[in-house]
């Protein structure tokens, strides 16, 4: 390569990810840059804090001890603001999809129920009572929440992972930088998609079972 018009060979010993979208950054050793420019010194240093050394206390130690020679300030290499940012908005993003996915199987439910009426009174006439209607409807609506999860969360993470490497890779961070969400969450998920469809089964039986036996068989 040319650096300033120069000629330079190289060996390539590591790599690092950029997110930014500025091109191939090279970082040379110090030696390397003296084959460059001769009289090349350094202005500044970056210090990493032995194990169980917090940034604060390594950053006051050092203005201490060179307070008439150097600057000393601390680098955060991991914003928490920004990505703070950008996981509050997917988080919205989520629960505003949750939000639809159970409005719509409410309504499904509620729709179910009542082209079901005539069952309905069939079964309320042969004696059913309506703890067993409405828990029959929490096992249609668990079970369907079951196999959402089953089925929906394998499918979503080969979907994040999918789409998390197109962008990651296109921006230069390469594949496989976004992590996975951890076993935590998707226990919560698989636990709760269930829960919430047998609660939304729950109330479409406890109105669909409120009507009397012969108002739904009056056309019988």
């Amino acid at each position: 390569m040319r650096i300033d018009g120069r000629p330079f060979t190289g060996r390539v010993v590591g790599w690092y990810r950029e997110t930014e979208d500025s091109g191939d950054i090279v970082a040379l050793r110090l030696a390397d840059l003296r084959m460059l420019e001769p009289g090349a010194v350094p202005d500044a240093y970056r210090v990493t804090t032995a194990a169980g050394v917090t940034a604060v206390a390594g950053v006051a130690d050092l203005r201490t001890r060179l307070a008439s020679v150097a600057d000393v300030e601390a680098i955060d290499d991991h914003p928490a603001g920004g990505v703070s940012v950008v996981r509050v908005s997917i988080g919205l993003i989520v629960g505003l999809l949750g939000i639809v996915a159970l409005a719509n199987l409410m309504a499904a439910l509620l729709t179910a129920n009542a082209e079901q009426t005539r069952v309905t009174g069939v079964e309320q006439a042969l004696g059913f009572t309506p703890r067993q209607l409405v828990g029959q409807g929490v096992v249609a609506a668990a079970g369907t929440g079951f196999a959402a999860a089953v089925v929906g969360l394998p499918l979503g993470l080969v979907a994040f992972r999918a789409l998390s490497n197109a962008v990651t890779s296109g921006i230069g961070a390469g594949p496989d930088f976004a992590a996975l969400p951890g076993g935590g969450p998707l226990v919560v998920i698989a636990l709760a998609a269930p829960l919430l469809c047998g609660l939304l089964g729950a109330e479409a039986a406890r109105r669909a079972v409120r009507r009397p036996p012969a108002e739904s068989l009056r056309w019988e």
